[in-house]
């Protein structure tokens, strides 16, 4: 039938036909950009959602932790201040006892950590980490360290080493 149509209608309903294609692809194509804008909104506002409760999630997990921190600094503290108490009602000090440690030190002898805590019992107890160039000198030490007279005890490993030792020692001091 178009072809019983003069020529100038022919390309008039022609470019109608290419008009009403043009709009409805151009439609069609922004239907799908607009429906592609609304899920990528949606994704990011949920994965804002998301990362918004992760944040709050780790938030509280650092203030635990750092509340956890908190406690652990302050029960170190407390056990400190009765390790300080008890001393000082023992009627001896801490520095006292570190100067009489550092003077029976013999040649041979390097104290690389000292320590002390206070056990449930009440009793004072210093850890020390020595090391001994011979065993001879590790054991002589060792009994000076008996011998002093705020030493309860003096709990050692056994030595089996002859040379270059170190050795890890707990003192039991008297009440």
């Amino acid at each position: 039938m178009i072809n019983l149509l003069p020529a100038g209608q022919k390309i008039k309903i022609s470019n109608d036909y290419h008009n009403r294609r043009a709009t409805a692809v151009g439609l069609l194509t922004m239907v799908v950009i607009f429906s592609g804008l609304v899920l990528l909104g949606a994704f990011y506002f949920s994965a804002l959602i998301g990362l918004g409760a992760s944040v709050g999630q780790e938030a509280v997990k650092n203030r635990e932790e750092s509340r956890g921190q908190y406690e652990h600094q302050l029960s170190e503290l407390r056990q400190n201040l009765t390790l300080l108490k008890g001393l000082t009602s023992n009627n001896f000090s801490v520095e006292a006892i570190f100067e009489k440690l550092a003077k029976t030190k013999m040649a041979g002898i390097k104290i690389k950590a000292l320590q002390y805590s206070l056990d449930d019992k009440g009793q004072v107890a210093l850890k020390m980490q020595i090391t001994a160039t011979t065993r001879k000198i590790a054991v002589e030490y060792i009994s000076n360290l008996k011998k002093m007279e705020e030493i309860a005890d003096v709990v050692h490993p056994i030595l089996i080493e002859a040379k270059n030792l170190s050795i890890p020692l707990e003192l039991v001091l008297k009440k």
